[in-house]
């Protein structure tokens, strides 16, 4: 039988042994903020008191993006869920009609206290997974458009 709570304990427990600061801003969701090359993003780590519990992660980045280029921000989204199993992306839209957000998704079932050394490596692996996502997805933001290549290529060629 699990312990009622355990998810919550689980993670406090990784916010302590990765020196991390945990944030509750909605008194429902555990709120840390990750590093990456572009700048810090949140992650929300809850847990659903089910038995065993199970433990969400949600990534979320906010991104600046002109509507021209959603079609291309789906597409490197697609991509990266074609790749990897661990964390499931998605675009979402804002309240700014000019940004959208992408978010990734995981969740681990939790039995026991048993089970932190697993967690940790879920948890490790989702956030290594949601930096890699967020700076692809910027790095293709980045990126000209094939409208905006055509007239250069035309003058280069």
């Amino acid at each position: 039988m699990a312990t009622p709570g355990i998810g919550q304990l689980l993670i406090e427990r990784y916010a302590k042994t990765r020196r991390e600061r945990l944030f509750r801003p909605n008194g429902a969701d555990n709120v840390l903020l990750q590093d990456s090359a572009r700048g810090h993003f949140p992650v929300y780590l809850s847990p659903h008191g089910s038995s065993p519990d199970l433990v969400g992660l949600r990534a979320v980045w906010s991104a600046r993006c002109l509507h021209t280029k959603r079609h291309r921000l789906h597409d490197c989204v697609n991509h990266f869920n074609d790749r990897n199993k661990l964390l499931t992306a998605s675009v979402h839209e804002t309240h700014d009609s000019r940004a959208l957000e992408v978010v990734g998704k995981s969740q681990f079932w939790v039995r026991d206290e048993e089970d932190f050394r697993p967690f940790v490596r879920f948890v490790d692996m989702s956030l290594a997974s949601a930096v890699n996502l967020f700076e692809r997805v910027y790095d293709e933001m980045e990126l000209p458009s094939a409208a905006q290549l055509d007239p250069w290529l035309q003058n280069a060629g």
